[in-house]
Parts: C-alpha cells; structure tokens; sequence
C-alpha cells in the first residue's frame, strides 16, 4: 500500500492575465501537493480515506485484512456498515475535490451533477474514483525491479533503458557542453560582437559592416530539414543520455491510432534537457505504441531569429513553439513535443524538494487538442529540477521581467563548477496514455482532467526516481 498522499486546493485572486494561448480571465488558481508520510502540513482539504488511522473501518488497508468473525450474521453487517461508511466519507471527499477541480467560474458544472456527487453517487466509472484508486496502487522505492516490469507489464506499459547503461566517456561530456549547453547561453551573442569588433579594429567601418552583412545573409538562408539527416545526428542526443548515470523510459505498450499527438512534457526545469533528449531520440521507445509520423520539438521563437542556430535547430527537428507551427505538423500526421511550463515556470524557479509547474493558466495546448481532436500525451521527468543549481528568486525575478519586454529566457545555468554543464543524474520519464478530448468538451474540462493525469503520473511513479519523497505543486 502507497504512503499517504494528499490533494491540496487553495484559491486566491490575481489580476494577471491568461498567458497559455486561451480566452478569458482567470481568478482562481489550483495546486496539486504531494505528501508522501507526511501529514503535518497538509493543505485545505484532504482525503479522509487516505489519512484515516491504519485499524479505522474508513482506511481501505482495513477493509483488505481478514477481521475476527464472530458469526455470519454479525459479519455481514460489520462489513455492510464500514462499507457504507467508507462510501460516505470516500463521497464527501470526491464531492469537495469534483467541485475545487471544475475551477469555477471559468467553467460550471450542473447543479445534477454537484446533487450526484454530494449524493455519493460514483463508481468505478468515474474520474474521481480512478484517480484515488490509482493514487493507492503507487509504486514505492521497496518495490524491486523485476517487480516492477510485472506489474507495469499487466497495466500495458513497459520500462526500457533509453541507451544501454555503461561508461561515461570523454566524448560524451564534450558533445553535451559544445552542442548542447553552450549555444542556449550568451556565447552566441558574444562572438557576433567579438567579429563586429574585431571587424572594425582590422578593417574599419567596412570590416563591421562585411560581419553584419554575413550575419544578416545567415539569418535569411531558408531553413531545411531531412528526416534521414535527423536520424544520423541521434548519436548527438544519445550522448546526453549516456553523459547521464542512467536514463529509463516508462512507454505504453499497446499501440495507439494514427493521427497526430501532442507530447507534453512536464517539469521544464532550467534547460529543458530531458525533453529535448527524448523527442530526439525517439526511435528508441516510441515504435511500440506509436510507430506513425515524427515527433518534433517546439523550442522558443526567439532562437529562429539567431543566425547558425536556427538552422542546427531546423535539421534537429525542432520548430518554432508557435500556435501556426504546430498545427501544420499535426494537420500532416506527424507529432509535436512542446514543454508546456515554457519561459513562466522557469522564472518560478526550481528546489530541492518540490517540483513547481506552472500549468493552470497554460490552456493553449488544451485549446488546439480540443478543436484539432487530437490526442495528448503527458510525459513526466523526474529529476529534471536538479541537473543545476537552484537560481535565487531576485535573480530569476529580474530574469521575469525582461522577458516581458524580450523573450531570451533564463540564459545563465549553473552545474558542474558553475559552468554550464549539468549534474549527472538519474532520470526517469514516464510517458503516459493518450487523452483525448471527448464529445462536447470545453477546453477548461479537458485541461481539468490533463491537469489530474499529470499529477496521478506523477503520484504513482516517484517512487520509482532517485527522489522518492520529492513533491509536485501545480500553479
């Protein structure tokens, strides 16, 4: 049985504005905390079920031990009173988290529905239900590995390593420090004026203005990509693996319809690393369920605009993060990796302890599935917060606010010896079921029930990181 874990809702008024792409304002705001053994600090609202003591008739550990039966009649109506007493406090429970996660006003629920559920009218059927149900069959650190092939294997998932596991070497470091750290920094910018400078010092005003003249001609090159051409430069991805102690995906098994998907991909953290990693290399876990179509990776516009990148950004498969891009790619059956927290959930900053994500108010992903009907599939990666280290919240402030006026990012990351080279850890990225918007769905509804995937993949599977009592805070 998981350890405790709670759902903790809290609103609060704000005047910002809705920054995911969706209408509308909103003045409520959800978070999601997970309390693994750790009932000291709950939020506003909690399970009773889920903290009920380990011999209460309320606790579902109870119900699954063999109580002393004193007569058959005397049994029956034991189990028949904690069976209705479970039910009606598992009801109450369901009824305050139905009504918290519906976020009114951006979207109301009948008042049937509200009737139903304070009635306790739920089953295996419903959402709520599922949700707890899968929260108890969390997978916990004790739990060894051929153990948990198992069990995944029953539910229609696998566990596979992304490389095979062997020896950093050298040539690993280099490649993810030259090719993939070093141009997301200032280095760019520094040695265009370095050239503009050194131009002039050489040549005068015709020596900068014969650099500016070649940037500008770098910038205009049309971009082109080659799918065959992708795939020979998977080895410089696959390096960011191996340059990691160990990197394991958790894949469905069964495959999935053809048509386009969106790959949502959650924490961002500071560098987007573990993403990046997985949609790149996706030859190596995705055949299995969804062997149609490639997967591209929406990247932040402002790195189109740089001269040399966009082009090495363009033939990696990466597309500009732009609601026109990625319906292109999906009208087209191919697929779209997007890391939804983007440049917000950045400057959120990132800890020890806690993944924040930066979602509530993210509904442009949600918009596009529900009036293009395609599938979403949400993708965890755990540990993704700690490959650097945690930026103080003036710094990442003052980053927020240039980013109003600029949209270059967070550029300076600090790993090993302050450069900007990440910490080798082990990763985990579990890569859930599809979901798929349903008839008549808003957008708020659909972005409701993602918001609960999310977190049940993130409540069931943390045991199985390096960080088992790490938790989730969905803003």
């Amino acid at each position: 049985m998981a350890a405790a874990a709670s759902v903790s809702f809290s609103t609060s008024d704000s005047s910002g504005g809705n920054s995911g792409g969706s209408g509308g304002e909103c003045k409520e705001r959800k978070t999601y905390a997970s309390r693994r053994g750790d009932t000291s600090r709950l939020g506003a609202f909690q399970l009773p079920f889920l903290s009920a003591a380990p011999d209460s008739p309320l606790n579902p550990s109870s119900l699954l031990t063999s109580p002393t039966v004193t007569s058959p009649s005397a049994s029956a109506s034991a189990s028949a009173a904690a069976a209705d007493a479970t039910a009606a406090v598992i009801a109450e429970g369901l009824s305050a988290a139905s009504f918290a996660r519906r976020r009114a006003p951006r979207h109301e629920a009948s008042a049937e529905h509200h009737g139903a559920d304070a009635a306790g009218d739920w089953s295996e059927g419903d959402s709520d239900y599922n949700t707890r149900k899968q929260l108890l069959d969390a997978y916990t650190a004790d739990d060894d590995e051929a153990t948990v092939r198992r069990r995944l294997a029953t539910e229609g998932l696998e566990m596979r390593d992304l490389v095979p596991r062997g020896r950093m070497s050298a040539w690993h470091a280099v490649i993810v420090l030259a090719y993939h750290m070093l141009p997301y920094t200032p280095l760019p910018c520094t040695l265009a004026a370095l050239a503009c400078f050194y131009g002039y010092r050489a040549y005068g005003w015709q020596g900068t203005v014969a650099v500016v003249l070649l940037l500008t001609f770098l910038r205009l090159i049309p971009l082109y990509y080659n799918s065959a051409l992708r795939k020979k430069l998977a080895f410089l991805y696959e390096a960011m693996a191996h340059y990691m102690t160990r990197v394991r995906v958790i894949v469905p098994a069964q495959q999935v319809p053809r048509g386009g998907y969106l790959f949502t991909a959650h924490p961002h953290g500071r560098m987007f690393y573990s993403s990046s990693m997985l949609i790149q290399t996706a030859h190596r876990w995705k055949d299995a369920f969804c062997p149609h179509g490639e997967i591209f990776g929406a990247a932040n516009s402002t790195f189109f605009t740089v001269p040399v990148i966009r082009t090495m950004l363009y033939l990696a498969g990466a597309i500009p993060a732009s609601r026109a891009s990625i319906i292109n790619k999906l009208r087209h059956g191919d697929h779209v990796g997007i890391v939804v927290g983007g440049i917000r959930e950045v400057c959120l900053g990132t800890n020890p302890h806690t993944d924040v994500l930066y979602l509530m108010k993210r509904r442009g992903f949600a918009r596009i599935a529900v009036e293009e009907r395609v599938g979403v599939v949400p993708m965890y990666c755990f540990n993704e917060t700690q490959l650097f280290k945690h930026d103080p919240l003036w710094l990442l402030q003052f980053w927020a606010m240039v980013n109003r006026y600029w949209r270059i990012g967070v550029p300076f990351m600090r790993g090993v010896w302050h450069m900007p080279m990440p910490f080798r850890r082990d990763l985990l990225i579990v890569v859930g079921k599809p979901l798929f918007p349903r008839d008549g769905e808003t957008v708020d509804e659909f972005h409701a029930r993602y918001a609960d995937a999310v977190s049940i993949i993130f409540h069931r599977f943390v045991g199985l990181s390096s960080r088992p009592a790490h938790k989730l805070l969905i803003r």
